[in-house]
């Protein structure tokens, strides 16, 4: 695990007080030179954007960025809908010059996978 130094907007709740829109962890895989970033984007008002300093890993590429979300909150799969809330590829994630920066769409989790090459986008 990678330390993630998170800065986000954040929205009041009773319980908890403030709540950062984004939550963000990180895994680097030494052995594949893969960093994988999971994020969730927890706005109900709509898409965030986010912006990484990867200067560290100037010369990745982004492999995928997989998004989960539905356009009703309350959206769930069931036996008779299996496929109601699935991942898609469709993610804008894009990796040039030491910096990631992506587009999280409303009450979204995501996944964005870089491995070394050249960037995408």
């Amino acid at each position: 695990a990678m330390d993630v130094q998170v800065t986000s907007p954040v929205y009041e709740n009773a319980t908890f007080g403030e709540v950062p829109l984004l939550d963000a962890i990180a895994t680097f895989d030494e052995a594949n030179e893969e960093l994988t970033i999971f994020a969730v984007n927890r706005s109900q008002d709509g898409p965030l954007p986010i912006e990484g300093d990867l200067r560290a890993l100037a010369g990745s590429r982004v492999l995928e960025h997989l998004v989960l979300t539905h356009e009703d909150p309350k959206a769930v799969n069931t036996a008779d809908a299996p496929e109601t809330v699935v991942p898609h590829a469709k993610g804008d994630a894009v990796h040039n010059g030491g910096a990631l920066t992506a587009t999280l769409p409303a009450l979204s989790w995501n996944v964005i996978r870089l491995a070394e090459g050249d960037a995408r986008g």
